[in-house]
This record gives structure tokens, C-alpha cells and sequence, in this order.
């Protein structure tokens, strides 16, 4: 046992859902594409307007023609009335995804670990090994073209895949070269958008990239916003080990500037008492009392079982409990509630047998600060993009929060660390898994669809560590809060 602690434990099963999304109505059905009975005479190889990759083998005798944007892509089997979308977030830890019908209603909702954190994970990981050992890409393909295969197989109704993800995740589905995102200026080896057929012969639609790290995910998050409406200027974080900032100006000359920033895998969890893809986790904690050495929390878990460690809303739940209480002061420092243990400060959370690994669950100065730098780079990523874009805090009429890990935090706890800009707590929207909503709104609304492309000329992607400020803010940001 690690010091002395009392745990007053409370279970809440959240939603079991694994992904939830915003439900945006649509204004109109009108999808980029079709059935129709036609005769095939030859593929389509090449479009001006988007990138084909097609396979021969694709049209069969069988079937109507399943038709993207113009161009023939496949032979289909279903019917109309029994057709299915299905639509695939690829993130860099988790693939969430959903089937739908044409209306858009969703009769499926999953979320799978991504195989591809055995390579690493983060993406510039995953990166550098398929540099150094190019076979690698192809295993990683293979791994995504078999979840795919597998949806497909249990989803015999499937007729188009589309799917969104950054731009080291996408291109290794689509099967693009990955080096030049390696070398400056880090940009993708073509930017999309995507239309064809992948692995045996499942047709898609992948959304473009916006540039450099800034991926397609980026590129639906703002699809879903727009669709929206919402007033404008609005800032969209995607809080995650890949995080992505959009700020939307409301100006015609350049109305978006979008970055990312390599966050790190503390908000996944990734610290010494992190619960494990898959596993058990505390997600909310709360401090009753502090003493010189003693810590009284109460905690809540996302099932009914026994903690096996802290989930990544629950790290930003306990940093921020640990401010507010002083056990940790702005720079870090844990001041209290401790013990050493092999040298370290190590809070203890819970204790072993309050666990179902029979390990305690602690919170230790190194932990501190991991959190610290991945906070820091999402804070330096929204500030310096504001101002890139000339926008002020104060002028924001929207900050939405996206992805399942910022979703699931608590927005005081996300102002206090300085995780998002500090604005009347109305002005925030919570908005789920907007990549999934931003899937539906490209491929169910044509015009919406071709009026988001026109934005891609007009994005400005903004390279961070080319900025004069960004190691001083960075440097800045190390403290939790916001400073001076």
C-alpha cells in the first residue's frame, strides 16, 4: 500500500455509446452519388476535380452502377431501399464509425482501437518507421483495409465507405507515398479529394486534406460547423494526440486558418497509471480534503467494474482538482499529499486492492509534466492561431470542442489548465464527434459538398514552429493556466 489514502467511489455508466455525434438535420438529400443501370465501356482514370483510384475487376455483370460525382466506380447488388453509408473516423488512437441510411439516421455506432498504435502512438512515430522500413506501410494498410473488410461483412448493405482521418493515416489507407510529409515543407503526397474503390472492391469517398498535418478530419470538422451556421468568428479544437485548431473568420478572402500540433499521449491515458485501450477508467475526480501526506478522493469510473487506471478526461479532471486545491501550484510543482516513491512524488489515487489490475493507481511528478507539455501545445496552437488570424478571445462567438476526449471533459477543468480560451461558458458547444457529422454532410449534400471545396483554396494552413513566437509561447504555456 502507498501511503494513506480513503476512496469514497462512485459508479456512473456514461453513455455506451463509444462515439457520439452531433445530430445535424440536414437541409436537403442530395448525395455526390447513385445507382443507375448502365453499361460500363471504360474506367474513369482521371478528374481535374478529384483524385480516381480505381480497379477493373470492379464491374461485374451483375448489379447497377454505383456513381461518384459523375464518374462509374463499382457494381452493386442492394437495392435503394435498403442502402447503407458507412463512415469512418481514422484517429490516431481510436477508428469510430457509423452506418447510416440515406436519410441519415444512424443504425450503428462503434468505436475499435486503431491497430496501427502498435507502430507508435503518435503519428510521427508511425511515420518514422515507415521511412526507415518502407515495408511497413503496406502492413499498415492491410490492418485498415481489414477493419473495413470486417464492418463490411457484418454490413452487407454498404454500398460507399467515406471516410476522414489526418493526413499520415489517410495516406497510408489510400496507399499514397508518405515521404514527403517527412521533409519540409510536410506536405501530403496529393491532397484530394478522394473517390474509387479500396481493397476488394469497396467504394469510397475520403475527404481532402487541408495541408501539411492538417488532415481531412480537419477538413470534416469544418464541413459539420458550416452546415451549422454558426456565427462567426467560431474556433473548433480537436483535442487529442494528433489535435487539430480551426478558427473560421467569417471574412471572404481567407475564412479559415486551420493547424496542428503533435500533442502527445497523455490525453489518451498514456501516463504510468493509464487504464488501457479498452479498459476501465476514471474519467472524474474530486478531492474532499487534503492533508500533508493523506489525499481523501472520490472518483468515478466508466463502468461498474474496478478502475484499472486514469483515462485521459480523468487526467485533466485530477490536474485540475489538483490546482484548485493547491497540491500542485502553476508551475507544476506537487507541494503536498505526496509521498517519494523510488525517489519520486507520487500521489496515490486509489489502492491496490481497489483495483482489478492490484495495482494502485498514482499520479506522479513525471505525469505532471507530460500533462504539462501536451497542454502547452494545444494552448500555443489555439493562441498563435488567433493571431495568425487576427482574431481576439474576446471576439469569438463560438469555441467548440470536438472528439470523444474533449467531449468528455469538464469545461471549468479545460478553462482552468488553459486548455481552451476562457469565454462565458454559453459560448462553448460540446459538440461530439464532428468528423462522423461532417462525413454525412459531404456525401448526403452535393451543393454542400462542392461549396466545401471551394474553402480548400482559400484555407490557410499554418505551420506553428515556423512562427517567430511559437518556442517562447510554448515555453510560456509550460505553466498551467494561462499567463500574462
Amino acid at each position: 500500500m502507498l501511503g494513506n489514502v480513503e476512496v469514497e467511489l462512485f459508479y456512473k455508466p456514461r453513455l455506451r455509446v463509444s462515439h457520439y455525434s452531433y445530430n445535424i438535420l440536414l437541409n436537403r438529400i442530395d448525395p455526390i452519388f447513385s445507382l443507375q443501370d448502365i453499361a460500363i465501356e471504360k474506367l474513369p482514370l482521371h478528374s481535374q476535380e478529384e483524385v480516381i483510384i480505381s480497379q477493373e475487376n470492379c464491374f461485374s455483370g451483375k448489379g447497377k452502377v454505383l456513381i461518384i460525382r459523375g464518374h462509374p466506380i463499382s457494381t452493386t447488388i442492394v437495392g435503394n431501399d435498403n442502402v447503407r453509408i458507412l463512415l469512418i473516423d481514422l484517429g490516431t488512437t481510436k477508428i469510430a464509425y457509423q452506418v447510416m441510411d440515406l436519410k441519415g439516421d444512424v443504425h450503428i455506432e462503434k468505436t475499435i482501437v486503431n491497430p496501427l498504435t502498435r507502430y507508435g502512438a503518435d503519428i510521427i512515430t508511425r511515420l518514422s518507421k515507415i521511412i526507415e522500413q518502407p515495408e511497413k506501410e503496406h502492413e499498415m494498410r492491410a490492418l485498415l483495409l481489414d477493419i473495413i473488410e470486417k464492418i463490411h461483412d457484418e454490413n452487407s448493405d454498404i454500398v460507399l465507405t467515406a471516410f476522414a482521418g489526418n493526413s499520415v493515416n489517410q495516406s497510408i489507407l489510400l496507399g499514397l507515398p508518405v515521404d514527403k510529409l517527412a521533409v519540409k515543407p510536410y506536405q501530403p503526397y496529393l491532397k484530394g479529394p478522394f473517390i474509387g474503390v479500396l481493397g476488394k472492391c469497396k467504394s469510397f469517398y475520403a475527404a481532402p486534406f487541408i495541408g501539411g498535418f492538417v488532415g481531412a478530419d480537419a477538413f470534416s470538422n469544418i464541413a459539420a460547423v458550416e452546415y451549422m451556421g454558426l456565427d462567426k468568428p467560431y474556433i473548433i479544437i480537436d483535442i487529442g494526440t494528433n489535435t487539430e485548431v480551426i478558427v473560421g473568420t467569417g471574412r471572404l478572402e481567407d475564412p479559415i486558418y486551420a493547424t496542428s500540433t503533435p500533442a502527445g499521449p497523455a490525453f489518451e491515458g498514456h501516463v504510468e497509471s493509464g487504464a488501457g485501450v479498452g479498459l476501465p477508467g476514471i474519467y472524474s475526480v474530486k478531492i474532499k480534503r487534503v492533508e500533508a501526506d493523506k489525499i481523501v478522493f472520490e472518483y468515478m469510473v466508466d463502468s461498474e467494474s474496478k478502475p484499472a487506471g486514469l483515462l485521459g478526461s480523468g487526467i485533466i479532471s485530477l490536474a485540475a482538482e489538483l490546482l484548485r486545491n493547491k497540491v500542485v501550484d502553476k508551475k507544476g510543482r506537487i507541494l503536498r499529499g505526496y509521498r517519494r516513491v523510488n525517489g519520486i512524488k507520487t500521489i496515490v489515487i486509489a489502492n491496490a486492492d481497489e483495483t482489478i489490475t492490484n495495482k494502485p493507481i498514482v499520479f506522479t511528478q513525471l505525469d505532471v509534466r507530460e500533462l504539462q507539455k501536451a497542454l502547452a501545445a494545444v494552448k500555443t496552437s489555439w493562441q498563435l492561431l488567433l493571431q495568425e488570424s487576427n482574431i481576439r478571445v474576446e471576439d469569438l462567438k463560438w469555441v467548440v470542442l470536438t472528439g470523444t476526449f474533449g467531449s468528455s471533459i469538464s469545461i471549468k477543468d479545460a478553462m482552468l489548465l488553459g486548455l481552451i480560451p476562457s469565454v462565458p461558458e454559453e459560448k462553448v458547444l460540446v459538440a461530439g464527434n464532428m468528423v462522423l457529422s461532417g462525413l454525412k454532410t459531404l456525401v448526403l449534400d452535393r451543393k454542400h459538398e462542392e461549396r466545401m471545396r471551394g474553402y480548400l483554396e482559400r484555407t490557410k494552413s499554418i505551420d506553428l514552429a515556423e512562427l517567430e513566437d511559437f518556442t517562447s509561447t510554448w515555453i510560456k504555456n509550460l505553466e498551467f493556466g494561462m499567463h500574462d
